[in-house]
């Protein structure tokens, strides 16, 4: 339950009629895995990182080990559109500054 339990229960594929890629997600420190699916066209102008790993591929699963939380937002600030975004607090701004360094 939750989306906690690897359920596919994680953000909605947001924009686009194009391919969808689902992230699994790995939160080690937590023992849980969660789904994340995100438009491909979305995931590439959003996540820069993740270019040169999709960019010629038409269906493809990511796994990344990460804390779900610090993914979770990272995933409604790149499926705002024209929102504010989430809430980028300084604890927010340190949890992912955390998760960065990789």
């Amino acid at each position: 339950g939750g989306g906690d339990g690897g359920d596919g229960a994680g953000a909605g594929a947001m924009e686009g009629a194009g391919p969808t890629v689902t992230i699994h997600v790995r939160d080690e420190a937590r023992g849980v895995t969660r789904d994340f699916a995100c438009a491909k066209d979305l995931l590439l102008r959003q996540m820069r990182y993740f270019q040169r790993f999709l960019s010629d591929l038409r269906k493809v699963d990511i796994s990344v080990h990460c804390d779900v939380h610090v993914f979770e937002w990272l995933m409604a600030f790149a499926q705002r559109g024209e929102a504010a975004g989430p809430d980028f607090s300084p604890r927010t701004a340190v949890s992912v500054l955390i998760a960065a360094d990789f």
